[in-house]
Order: structure tokens, then C-alpha cells, then sequence
């Protein structure tokens, strides 16, 4: 990051201070803006993180691209795309189809397990990455699954989100490490 992050004044416009928390966070939101300032811009990086944050989102579109960008240009990290670099369509997917370069993430692999008596079938939804895989497991079964983990961070955490493939309500899983083992029930 720049030497320091603008302070959080109170007074701030809403917007402002949810793009200065994607900068601090150190979880799968903060992951999700480090990795998406990687190809896009802060504005891309800003609502990445925020997703799922409707309140946030909201505000951040809002105040537009032009804004967030020039509001964030001093103190965004180093490995950042700078304000007039070309934005990706929709400011949060790689340009290349959605497939992540080389560069910006590495595969790390992680175990998931259907604890359930019953074969189930599961979306799961790598939430780095932003790609979706599809999986049945056998009542009992483990499987290896390999998951994105941004390339600009050191120590390697994948996050996801998995649910019964009939069903709408999502469990999100953060901060795995590889070979750790989540149950998806």
C-alpha cells in the first residue's frame, strides 16, 4: 500500500469510508479487492470486495467510477492498476474470459467433506477467483478441490461458498489454508 490510507473521518460520505475498508481488510473481502486491483481499477477492486454488501454497493456506484478511482489513486497498493489504466468489463473480472493469469492468483488445494448420511450434489463458488465448480459426494466423502488464492499475498488463503446444488442459501467458508478440510453440511 501508499505510505498510509486516508484517515476515516466521521463526516466521510458513506462510500468512502467502504472503499477504505476493502484497502485494510485481511480477509476474503480485502483478498477479493488485492486480487481484483491486480487487472481492473480501484472501482472494480472496491465493489469486489463489497459484494454481497448491497448497502455498500450501492453507495460506491453512486458516487461512480471517476470518484472512487481519484479518491483511492493516493493510497492504493503498489501492485495496483493506476487510474487510467483500462478498466476490465464490469471492473471485476480478468479480460481473458474470466480465467485468471498466472501472476495474479496461485491453485492451492483444499479438502471439502459431505458429513451427511445421504449423497448430495454441491455448487460450490470460488469466491477469489469468481469461478464456479459442480461436485457429488458420497455420504462420508472427502474430495480435493483446487482453489484460487490471490498471488499478491504471501501466505496463501483460498474462500469459498458452497450449497446443496437444489437449494439457495449459500455457507461461506474463509481463510482456508491449503490441505485444510471444510464440511459442506
Amino acid at each position: 500500500m501508499a505510505d498510509s490510507a486516508p484517515p476515516i473521518i466521521s463526516s466521510q460520505p458513506e462510500w468512502q469510508i467502504d472503499a477504505l475498508w476493502c484497502l485494510g481488510d485481511k480477509g476474503s473481502q480485502g483478498i477479493a479487492y488485492q486480487t481484483t486491483c491486480n487487472y481492473g481499477d480501484q472501482f472494480g477492486a472496491v465493489l469486489a470486495c463489497q459484494r454481497g454488501n448491497a448497502k455498500a454497493t450501492a453507495a460506491i456506484q453512486a458516487a461512480g467510477r471517476t470518484a472512487v478511482n481519484n479518491y483511492l489513486a493516493s493510497s492504493q497498493p503498489a501492485h495496483c492498476h493506476k487510474p487510467n489504466a483500462q478498466p476490465s468489463p464490469g471492473g471485476t473480472l480478468p479480460r481473458n474470459g474470466g480465467q485468471p493469469s498466472a501472476n495474479q492468483y496461485v491453485s492451492i488445494s483444499v479438502n471439502v467433506e459431505n458429513a451427511s448420511i445421504y449423497t448430495h450434489s454441491f455448487d460450490i463458488h470460488d469466491n477469489v477467483c469468481n469461478a464456479d465448480k459442480q461436485m457429488t459426494l458420497a455420504a462420508g466423502e472427502t474430495m480435493s478441490v483446487s482453489l484460487c488464492s490471490s498471488g499478491a499475498l504471501t501466505d496463501g488463503y483460498a474462500s469459498f461458498k458452497a450449497k446443496y446444488s437444489e437449494n439457495n442459501t449459500w455457507t461461506n467458508f474463509d481463510e482456508i489454508r491449503a490441505g485444510e478440510t471444510r464440511s459442506l453440511n
